[in-house]
């Protein structure tokens, strides 16, 4: 899908494969960010949850199964960043932002691929206690994302949920183990 002339991004179904030439990181639930810059080559296997880049032509990704692919875009950059429960309450979404505008650049979007949604998150009382926007033991990812992306004037967390949805989303929550991913990606055009 195409975001501008500029930006393209994406996510994949169920029954899409993964991208070719997409460089991902080995994901950790945290909140470190890799910085690419034009000219620079990104770096393969490290433990992060995010990218972002100047770089045209180059497809960043992240995976996941519930978790939130989250996508910016702003003063000529672009982000993915893999923002499951314990990244957001760890600030990953604020730590996104502040890495956009330690570059110099504000983020006029922020966007969302499928994640689990607030109908199907129930928690334990040890990480509803980590949240804001909890009702009935049920998290809102979305609610608490978007209170992390204050200033960000363009934000859509809306969308499908990955567990509601088993013909088209991969979800951990309601597959356990063996699940699949869904790839969530991102490329700033020449």
């Amino acid at each position: 899908m195409l975001v501008s002339d500029r930006v393209a991004h994406g996510v994949t179904t169920r029954r899409d494969a993964k991208p070719e030439g997409i460089h991902l990181l080995k994901q950790v639930h945290g909140t470190k960010i890799v910085v690419v810059r034009e000219g620079e080559r990104p770096p393969e296997g490290v433990e992060a949850d995010g990218w972002l880049s100047d770089a045209r032509n180059v497809t960043f990704g992240v995976y996941t199964a519930d978790c939130i692919p989250l996508f910016m875009a702003g003063g000529g950059f672009v982000g993915v960043f893999h923002a499951g429960w314990r990244g957001v309450a760890a600030g990953l979404p604020r730590k996104a932002l502040e890495a956009f505008r330690a570059l110099g650049a504000e983020p006029e979007r922020a966007w969302a691929g499928p994640f689990i949604r607030q109908c199907c998150f129930k928690v334990g009382p040890d990480v509803a206690e980590r949240f804001r926007h909890v009702k009935d033991g049920k998290v809102d990812l979305a609610a608490e994302t978007r209170d992390q992306l204050s200033g960000v004037k363009d934000i859509a967390l809306e969308g499908p949920c990955t567990c509601c949805n088993p013909n088209d989303w991969f979800s951990y929550r309601r597959d356990k183990t063996g699940t699949g991913r869904i790839y969530g990606w991102i490329r700033k055009e020449a």
